[in-house]
């Protein structure tokens, strides 16, 4: 993150949590006003900032005082997603939420070995996630580099608002719907530059790509325990059978779907499909009848 983002993103983190310390709308649009200009000055934003800064530290420490002590000493930090990078659930406890992931990044990413190799697996993660995205858009190669820079920008948005956080001592369960309504408006600017970058028609494919990541990942799926077959999937029968699901709503291999899909697969597509429902099916019994198994256990040892 660079230091005028890093000054922006401490102002308005200050700013957007002290609705109840009197802070003004003209001073988060000051500090609005200052992140839009072309060069941030970051001795205004600091300044901007400062005032705001401080009476929510004060007010939080008040509060802090007042809590008891075990309530205080929880650390409670977001997720990691494997596939989508750090969650953005702030509210969320248990074991993976424990040791300060927040702070434990932020001080990792000062270490330029530790950075360059998690900017290198990231960006290859986006070669594997949106490669055919890549080719159906059929950018120059430095329009590409640079859409590639504000996806992992946009991807960083939750990890840097954790960091700085974590850095001024916030507590993520007490101040989540902020820290998840700041992680949402940092997004939102990097949408406007990919929207910029890409113009209106190949952003509107990038956005459709995005929100049909999770019908993409089954359609992959099945497309793979078809690959080795004598009848693949195309990439015409691929992106159909994404679009079927994404109107159906559903992640799922459903029955509509299947019926759907008979105009576009083969026979055997169509039972490989029908394989895939089934194996689904399995997993959701599994995963059911091993939770049942769970309840009964924690219920009689609760007896």
């Amino acid at each position: 993150m660079s230091p005028s983002n890093k000054n922006y993103l401490l102002g308005l983190l200050a700013l957007t949590t002290l609705a109840g310390a009197g802070l003004t709308i003209s001073q988060h649009l000051e500090l609005k006003d200052l992140k839009q200009q072309s060069r941030v000055n970051v001795t205004q934003v600091a300044a901007a900032s400062n005032t705001a800064a401080k009476a929510y530290l004060d007010s939080a420490a008040s509060k802090e005082e007042a809590k008891p002590a075990a309530e205080t000493t929880e650390d409670t930090l977001p997720a990691v997603d494997n596939e989508n990078g750090p969650g953005q659930d702030f509210g969320r406890g248990g074991p993976r939420g424990r040791g300060n992931w927040g702070a434990r990044m932020s001080t990792l990413m000062k270490n330029p070995e530790f950075a360059a190799a998690m900017r290198t697996q990231q960006r290859a993660d986006l070669d594997r996630r949106y490669g055919s995205l890549f080719k159906q858009l059929n950018l120059p190669a430095d329009k590409i580099n640079q859409l590639k820079d504000l996806m992992l920008e946009r991807q960083a948005a939750a990890m840097d608002v954790m960091s700085t956080a974590a850095s001024q001592g916030l507590n993520p369960r007490e101040n989540r719907e902020e820290l998840r309504q700041l992680t949402q408006a940092m997004q939102s600017e990097v949408d406007a530059n990919i929207r910029a970058t890409l113009g209106d028609a190949a952003y509107a494919q990038y956005e459709s790509y995005n929100n049909t990541q999770g019908q993409r990942s089954t359609v992959n799926r099945i497309s793979d325990s078809l690959s080795y077959t004598s009848t693949p999937l195309n990439s015409a029968q691929t992106q159909q059978l994404v679009t079927i699901m994404a109107n159906n709503n559903t992640r799922e291999v459903t029955d509509q779907v299947i019926a759907q899909a008979r105009g576009v697969l083969s026979n055997d597509q169509i039972a490989a499909l029908q394989q895939y429902q089934a194996e689904q099916q399995a997993r959701s019994k599994v995963n059911r009848m091993m939770r049942e198994s769970g309840n009964r256990q924690n219920q009689q040892r609760g007896n």
